[in-house]
Parts: structure tokens; sequence; C-alpha cells
């Protein structure tokens, strides 16, 4: 079955053509992965990746921030208005008014001046029931307003929950959450009513006496007050945001979610999402964001102040506001940018570009010319007459000449995993790539030229003479590579804004195809029965090139 004879001398004959071409291939491959490891590639890269990142975040902040704003503002809009109201029913109902006068004798008999007992007088018969009153209107309020987001909403849902806490939390009555305040890392906001002080105690001495007053609910509505609504709810939206984002488990979620992108607990702090931070993020965000709400309704007449439009007008101004820079641009170039962000341009460089193409092409040259030589090259020259001449058989050199091609293909190979192995750890770039990745990817490279190299091995022993093998066998063998690398364009290792998609039919007419590097490198095991079609692709053209070699008639 071997003839050692004919081994030798087709390694006396190929051999130097196999050596110049195997270290053509292992210098192409050491420059490729150490000038590509040592280059900026990487670090640019990685920049767009960071950007890319940090924008996201920043613009996720921002969307949540307008979003707990809109509650927020809400909520402290209602409770004002609601905190009046039931102000103004507890000051003339004459049960209240028969407490104020009982406590205020009761403290001026305990020693208290006149000033502080009316003060005191005041709270205890007027606002607490009004508070009280207020805080369940408030509680309400908010579950109808979560009803409003979502009709499937109810009082126990974590999401009405939520907008009750972010309602409460800026309104604050009486100081009942100073401590989240404190222990958030803030000062505790003043109390809520301190400004409607004056206005509430003349509006009660009024109603008192049977007159009619509405100097606090006219209060409400001045510039004065609308402002300092709006300034109390940024300011709890910022402190609420900034604590959410920057809690341990928040971090720990944020990093989770973002791991897939190669970001870590280290890379994150590198982004310098402090607390302070991300409060003057989230607070610049609702107060550009109701500065421009307020430019934007002024300019529409009462008429147009539907609820629809006013929606309309919050939507965009959310976009526009909270939209990361990746949101400005057309679609087609930011999701480029966020594949290239996302993209290992190394492993690209090394898997999809010289295994899959450029480190092909020397190996495919030489089992063209070698395969020709070791079959047809001899029968067209008769030097195959003399070889049969003698005790050896057809059977014999298709075997010897088969183990030769496919050996020092082998061999090839081996030499090209131990350059590429020794790059990697000298490269030292942080890639997808690993060592057991970069055995699988020459494993599927040799196994592509495996099959190149049968179909070739079948027309050398189908034809008699070397052109026609080469024509066929040569011909298929360059437009598989030549298919491949059109195809390359319009596959998905290529960004999208320069992606030509037709040219990805090449893909489907090329077997080099069959070597999924994309799928190698994102850790997949589809690769696995592609490569092997590829050996069965090679064995058949092995094995029926000897049959039909044994079978045939050979020129004399």
């Amino acid at each position: 079955m071997f003839s050692k004879a004919l081994f030798k001398q087709s390694c006396k004959a190929n051999g130097l053509m196999w050596m110049i071409i195997t270290l053509a291939v292992c210098f192409m491959l050491s420059c490729v992965m150490l000038i590509s490891g040592k280059s900026d590639i990487g670090e640019v890269k990685d920049s767009i990746k960071t950007t890319i990142i940090e924008a996201t975040i920043e613009s996720n902040m921002k969307k949540e921030s307008i979003s707990t704003y809109e509650i927020s503002i809400n909520g402290v809009n209602y409770f004002d208005e609601a905190f009046v109201s039931e102000f103004y029913t507890s000051a003339s109902n004459s049960n209240n008014q028969a407490i104020y006068g009982e406590t205020y004798t009761t403290l001026i008999a305990g020693g208290e001046d006149s000033t502080t007992a009316k003060t005191k007088a005041f709270q205890n018969a007027f606002v607490k029931p009004a508070y009280e009153a207020a805080v369940a209107d408030l509680t309400a309020y908010a579950y109808k307003y979560a009803l409003a987001v979502d009709s499937t909403y109810t009082s126990d849902t974590a999401e009405a929950k939520i907008i009750y806490n972010v309602m409460m939390f800026a309104v604050n009555p009486n100081g009942a959450l100073n401590d989240n305040y404190v222990s958030y890392g803030d000062k505790a906001p003043e109390e809520f009513i301190l400004n409607l002080s004056s206005y509430l105690e003349a509006d009660c001495t009024q109603i008192v006496l049977g007159n009619t007053s509405t100097k606090a609910k006219e209060y409400l509505s001045s510039d004065e007050r609308i402002g300092w609504e709006h300034n109390r709810a940024e300011n709890a939206t910022a402190v609420l945001i900034a604590y959410n984002t920057t809690s341990e488990e928040a971090v720990k979620a944020t990093v989770e979610s973002l791991s897939d992108y190669g970001v870590t607990l280290k890379s994150y702090d590198e982004f310098g999402f402090t607390y302070d931070k991300v409060k003057d993020i989230s607070y610049t965000a609702t107060l550009t964001y109701q500065e421009r709400l307020d430019y934007e309704m002024s300019k529409l007449t009462d008429a147009e102040k539907t609820t629809a439009t006013i929606q309309e007008i919050k939507s965009n101004l959310g976009l526009d506001i909270a939209g990361s820079f990746l949101d400005s641009l057309p679609t087609q170039v930011s999701d480029a940018i966020s594949e290239i962000g996302a993209m290992d341009l190394y492993g690209l460089i090394v898997g999809s570009i010289f295994f899959k193409m450029a480190g092909l092409l020397l190996p495919i040259i030489y089992i063209i010319m070698v395969s020709n030589n070791l079959i047809v090259g001899q029968v067209d020259t008769g030097s195959m007459a003399y070889i049969l001449s003698t005790s050896t058989k057809r059977r014999e050199v298709t075997f010897t000449q088969s183990v030769f091609l496919i050996g020092s293909i082998a061999a090839m190979f081996v030499l090209t995993t131990l350059t590429s192995v020794i790059c990697y750890f000298i490269a030292d770039v942080d890639t997808t790539l690993t060592v057991g990745k970069l055995f699988i990817i020459n494993l599927g490279a040799f196994l592509v030229l495996f099959a190149i190299s049968g179909i070739n091995f079948f027309t050398s022993c189908y034809y008699d003479r070397s052109k026609k093998s080469m024509a066929l066998g040569g011909g298929l063998s360059m437009f598989f590579l030549v298919a491949t690398m059109l195809g390359l364009f319009g596959s998905h290792v290529i960004p999208s804004v320069i992606r030509i998609g037709a040219l990805n039919y090449f893909n489907y007419v090329s077997i080099i195809s069959l070597f999924d590097v994309v799928n190698v490198l994102d850790g997949g095991y589809m690769w696995i029965w592609k490569l092997l079609i590829l050996v069965v692709i090679g064995m058949v053209g092995y094995v029926c090139g000897a049959i039909k070699f044994r079978k045939k008639d050979l020129p004399l």
C-alpha cells in the first residue's frame, strides 16, 4: 500500500517548494499577528467601545431622570393644590376652630408667649389635619397616575409603588424622609409649606372671621412658587437617580449587563460616574427639559394645548435631551460605529482575513502544483509508465502520493500553529481569541486545504494532461479563494456602513465559507458540522481519484 521509494521521490521533488511556501506563510502570519497586535487598532477600537458605552450609560441616566422628574413634578404640583384645598376645608371647620381656641388657651396657661402659642395652635388645629388629608389625597393620586401609565397596575405592583415613592420623596411631607436624603449624601430639603405659611395664616384669619381669602391659592400660580416646585422636583430627582445609580447593588447590576462588552468593576469605575457627577447629569437634564418645555408651551395657543400635543412635545424633548450622540447620527452610521466598538478587530484580522484568505493563497498554489506533479504530471511526461513497470501498483501510487500531499499540508499547519501561538503570547492583545481558538482556526484552515487538495488530487487522477487538471482543479481552487474574498465584503464581519450585501452571495459558492471563523471566535459550535463537510469533500476527492486512476487506461 505504501511505497517508501515513491514517497522519498515526492519529498525530493517537492520539498524545496514546501519549505519556501511554509516559511513564507509563517513569516506573513508573524507579521500580521505582531504588527496588528502592536498597532493602535486595538486602542482605537477600545476608545470607540468606551465612548459608546459611556454615552449609552449617560443617555440612560438622562432618560431615567426625565421620567422620574415627570413623576416628581406631577406629585409636587398635585400636593401643593391638594394641601391648600384641604387647608381651606380645615380652616372652615368649626371643630378645628374650636381646637385652635382650646390649644391656644392651654399653651398660654402653660406659660407660652402669645406668638408661639398662636403658631403651635395654628399648626395643630389647621395645618396638621390638612397635611394628613393631602398626603392621603397624594397616595390616591399616585395610584391613579400609575393606572394612567398602565391600566394593569394596582396598588400592589412594584411600578405603582415606585411612582408613589418618587412622589413622596419629592414632597417629603413634614420632613418624613429627611433621613433618606442625609443617608444618600445630601442635605434635607426645606419644609414643603414653609413659603406658604404667611399666606395660609392670612387666609385662615379671614376664614375664621367669616370672610373669603385665597392668597395661598393665588400664590401657587405665581412664577415664584412654580419655580420653587420645579427646583424641588429637579433636586429630588437628581438625589434619587444619583443614589439609585451609584449604589453598590446598582453598579454590580450595570456591570453585569455590560459584561458582554468587556466591562468590569474596574473599567466601570474609570468612567467616573460618582454620586456628584450623576447628580449633576440628572439635574442638568431635568433643568434643561423643564426650561425647553416651558418655552415650547409658551408658543402654543390655549386651543393647541391638547393632551396629545403636550405629550408629543414631551416625547420629542426627551429624545432630544436624553439621546446619546449615536442617536443623533443616521441609523446606518450609528449602527456601524456600534459594530466597530463591539468587534474583535484583532480576531477578525487574524482569523477571517489571514487564515481564511491571505494565508491560504500560497498553500493553495502549493496544492495545485504538487497534486499535479504527483499524478498527472508524471502521466503526462511518461514517468508514470516507468514507475508502474516496476513492482509498484497503482494503489500504492495513489495511496503514497495522497499520504505525501496530506502529510505535507499537515506539517505546514503544525508549523503555522506553533508560530501563531508564539506570536499570540508575544502580542499580548485584549481579544476574544484564545490559544484554544487558535488551534481550532489552524485546524479549520488545514481542513479547507484538505478539501481543496482532495479536489485537485481527483482532477490529477482523472485527466491525462496537466493543463486540463490544473485548469479544472486549479481554476476551482482559485475561484473558491476569490469568491471568499469578495464574499467578505458582504458578510457580517464588515461594518454595515461599508458592507455590500449583494457580495454575500459569493459566500454560498465557496467551500471556504464552511470554515466559520466568526462562530469559532464567538464560542459557538456550528463550525463543527461545517468542518465535517470539508472532511467529507476531501475524502471523497481522494477516494474517487484513487478509484479512477486504478481503472483508467494510461497513455503509452
